[in-house]
């Protein structure tokens, strides 16, 4: 079973998909606390069983105040995701301009973001909206406008809110945005690199100021636009220094661990502080991620990349999968005697269920769509089908 994904351009960089493991890493243990909370109140009753683990309550509670910060990331997750999207598709473009390699296509590019994207997220979103159908949660009549919107990633400008089938659309209807700027960003930031220099880390720091300003109640690229310029600027910052991203350097871990420790604690900041901070911490992380030693060794581990390249599987699932065992499993035991203990356990039984139920789905309905020539191969095999 090969879970490495398909690589179109043949300059693969596990340290990203690293950093893609470690972003939805902290977007699933957003949603568990809620989500265990949540069905442990529906389903409770004046007889309560015994605790299964009761003896466990006190260092299993311990053990959760410690790393209780980490369950509260997910949003900060998600603009990970964005400043890395900003960093890949801002390498081709970069290359053009500051290595004289051959221009993008246009055309090229457009077409690999939908036949990549496209196949996956309609497969999800029907199956996601036909499953809740079929168990009572949706309307289907009610549900189909609210289908074609997400469909056509409007569902946020439409609504005033995320997709009613699942939720987690927001972040792509915003990626899908930037997509579309993508190719003028990038023109702007380095077809004269003395001006790019200048002009993305001025960009990164009005959009910050902007949006602590201005509360904006519909979501849209406008409330993350510095996220996506914090990773193209990273990226131009290592396409321009082959050489010295040549050797690794054990300061850069430091700064690695510096930015992740300053990201946590800014998180929950206020908006200026946070706006301001975050997204030179994500692009900080991505250029220490490819000059560090230790860190990037671990993001570069087989496993802690292959789960990461199929983030956006699990990005679709995750939802549904953690809901799954919560409402059927865990909420009608009693695990241990507190809440904070039964959500160490409820983690080390979802996590693992989320990341090993994400890989089938990714394998059936992910990675096919990777191969750039899917449409070619299909439309022959079809040829052939009819010919017999």
């Amino acid at each position: 079973m090969n879970l490495k994904r398909i690589i179109t351009s043949g300059r693969y960089i596990p340290e990203v998909d690293g950093l893609r493991f470690l972003a939805i890493l902290v977007v699933v243990l957003y949603h568990i606390p809620g989500n265990l909370a949540r069905n442990i109140a529906i389903n409770a009753n004046s007889e309560a069983p015994a605790a299964l683990f009761g003896g466990l309550t006190a260092p299993l509670s311990f053990l959760h105040s410690a790393i209780r910060p980490a369950y509260g990331l997910g949003v900060e997750g998600v603009l990970l995701f964005f400043s890395i999207s900003g960093f890949i598709l801002s390498l081709p473009f970069a290359r053009h301009h500051l290595l004289k390699e051959q221009p993008v296509s246009m055309k090229k590019y457009f077409i690999r973001r939908i036949t990549r994207l496209e196949p996956p997220y309609v497969i999800a979103m029907i199956a996601l909206l036909l499953a809740g159908a079929a168990l009572g949660r949706f309307d289907l009549a009610k549900q189909l406008p609210h289908l074609l919107a997400s469909l056509l990633y409007v569902h946020n400008i439409l609504y005033g809110q995320s997709s009613t089938i699942n939720n987690a659309a927001w972040s792509l209807e915003v990626e899908v945005q930037f997509y579309i700027m993508a190719p003028l960003v990038c023109w702007l930031a380095f077809r004269k690199p003395r001006r790019g220099c200048f002009l993305i880390p001025l960009a990164v720091l009005a959009c910050g100021v902007f949006v602590a300003a201005v509360p904006m109640k519909v979501i849209t690229i406008a409330k993350f636009l510095h996220y996506f310029l914090a990773g193209v600027g990273a990226g131009g910052i290592y396409v321009a220094n082959p050489g010295w991203f040549a050797s690794r350097a054990g300061w850069a871990d430091a700064v690695f661990g510096g930015a992740v420790a300053l990201a946590g604690v800014t998180a929950h900041a206020g908006s200026l502080p946070r706006e301001l901070t975050l997204p030179w911490c994500f692009a900080a992380m991505l250029i220490c991620a490819l000059k560090g030693k230790w860190f990037a060794a671990v993001l570069r581990l087989p496993l802690v990349a292959s789960l990461g390249g199929m983030c956006y599987t699990t990005y679709l699932y995750h939802g549904r999968l953690l809901t799954l065992p919560i409402v059927f499993i865990l909420s009608r035991v009693a695990l241990t005697n507190a809440f904070a203990s039964d959500v160490i356990l409820a983690t080390c039984v979802l996590v693992p269920f989320v990341f090993a139920a994400s890989i089938p789905l990714f394998l059936l309905f992910e990675k096919p769509f990777m191969n750039p020539n899917w449409p070619a191969d299909w439309a022959q095999r079809i040829r052939r089908v009819v010919s017999r």
